[in-house]
């Protein structure tokens, strides 16, 4: 418990999806530490206390549009601006989504903004059109908003285009639960992908990648497992049909069960296109599941190759099948040392304790700016 306390406003994403609910409940935890009253906007849901507040004036969607994007904030402010006496109580918000018109009315109202950017938003968009119309409309005005600017690595400061307000960034990186730390060191032959199915993680390529991995993994008695849901949901469900013997599909998996899930698996694969520092790339590692993942954001800042886990250096599906095959492959002496540098790594770094002293420094530093407004 921490002696400063805050009225904080968290605003998360305006939608609702089942991987930022798990980060939401996370960082409101975190976050709680510090606030007197905790309120949260947006569509995911959180376990509201006595002091927890979450607001979805809006009817929840599941899936982002413009219009949903437009109207459910329309509707926030109107619910602001009916209530402006509550709101004016805040002390500090954080933006962990893209409501850029309710962060806009805070910013009005003289509120200090924290902006967190685990990753880059507009990278999700495979358009270059719709790229550069969120980074001009959306994501560089929020950048400008903000007062404090949170990444989770050094890496992800050149990786985001953040160069330019290097004197607002803080790097800030989040936690590991105990649960997850587990010291058993296992030889499973299944390899795993949890997550969205998206463009954004690179389950395109890896699908791309299956027709050199396939036979392989059949010969050397591997399985790969499929846990999440997405757009490419259906081009997996083929393959796994057509590879019976292999390839797996699984649906989401409550946060309450990964650790259990850890626990049958040898490697986790992340072939994503922009990173900040996964969480599940974090809590495999604090679970002894060597990680394979691409040398995007922070991931290279965690991962040391074939030290305790393998980097992808390039994200093309040959590349891919080749890291997976070399990983596969290692004798299970290097892989236990790996497993066990990749333990201590995440132990050492990413428990709550340290979490909260960082963001202990960082409520320090907003509480300033609010005070020499």
């Amino acid at each position: 418990m921490t002696d400063q306390r805050y009225n904080i406003l968290i605003i998360g994403n305006l939608h609702s999806h089942p991987s930022s609910q798990v980060f939401l409940q996370k960082f409101s935890g975190l976050v709680h530490q510090f606030a007197h009253e905790l309120y949260i906007i947006g569509g995911d849901y959180v376990q509201q206390t006595s002091n927890v507040h979450q607001l979805c004036p809006y009817k929840r969607f599941s899936k982002f549009d413009i219009y949903h994007f437009v109207v459910s904030q329309i509707v926030t402010l109107i619910y602001i601006l009916k209530n402006l006496k509550e709101f004016k109580k805040i002390d500090i918000v954080i933006v962990l989504g893209n409501a850029i018109l309710i962060a806009g009315l805070f910013k009005i109202m003289k509120k200090p903004i924290i902006l967190y950017r685990g990753g880059s938003p507009y990278l999700a968009l495979q358009s270059r059109l719709k790229k550069r119309l969120y980074y001009i409309f959306v994501e560089k005005c929020l950048l400008e908003l903000a007062n404090v600017i949170v990444v989770e690595s050094n890496a992800s400061i050149e990786f985001q285009k953040l160069e330019g307000y290097r004197d607002k960034v803080i790097v800030l990186s989040q936690y590991v639960e105990d649960v997850f730390f587990n010291k058993i060191f296992k030889k499973s032959k299944t390899l795993a992908y949890i997550g969205s199915f998206t463009y954004i993680k690179g389950v395109d390529i890896l699908i791309n990648a299956f027709g050199c991995l396939v036979p392989k993994l059949k010969k050397m008695g591997f399985k790969f497992i499929f846990y999440g849901d997405g757009e490419y949901k259906e081009e997996i469900k083929k393959y796994a049909e057509q590879y019976k013997i292999v390839i797996s599909t699984e649906k989401w998996i409550p946060h309450s069960v990964l650790p259990r899930v850890f626990e049958t698996l040898g490697f986790i694969i992340l072939p994503s296109r922009g990173e900040g520092i996964p969480n599940i790339v974090l809590e495999g590692m604090a679970s002894c599941v060597v990680p394979i993942a691409t040398a995007v954001g922070g991931i290279v800042e965690i991962l040391e190759d074939q030290v305790n886990g393998y980097i992808v250096m390039n994200l093309d599906e040959k590349t891919l099948c080749h890291t997976i095959l070399d990983a596969i492959s290692t004798d299970p002496k290097s892989l236990l040392k790996m497993r066990y540098n990749g333990y201590k790594k995440v132990f050492s770094e990413f428990r709550v304790e340290a979490a909260i002293h960082r963001y202990k420094k960082l409520f320090n530093i907003v509480s300033n700016v609010k005070t020499q407004k």
